[in-house]
């Protein structure tokens, strides 16, 4: 059974913070939900997600992707 841990890669031994599994989650949803991203959304996954802070109300999310997968991310984006 596939699971939202499928869309995070970390190295051996190190867990995902739950930030990171919320970001896997919702890979993971937006695969099964939209059935044109599906046949991309496949086999793409994170290495790790980190929220910051721009500004007193805004925050952003930086998501590491592997060099590898750059271009299929940015396709899908």
């Amino acid at each position: 059974m596939f699971t939202s841990r499928k869309k995070i890669s970390k190295d051996k031994g190190a867990e995902p913070t739950e930030f990171e599994e919320s970001v896997g989650q919702a890979l993971f949803d937006l695969e099964n939900t939209n059935h044109e991203l599906k046949s991309e959304l496949k086999d793409l996954y994170i290495n790790s997600a980190v929220q910051i802070d721009v500004s007193a109300n805004r925050k952003a999310v930086l998501i590491n992707v592997p060099f590898r997968l750059r271009k299929t991310f940015r396709k899908v984006q």
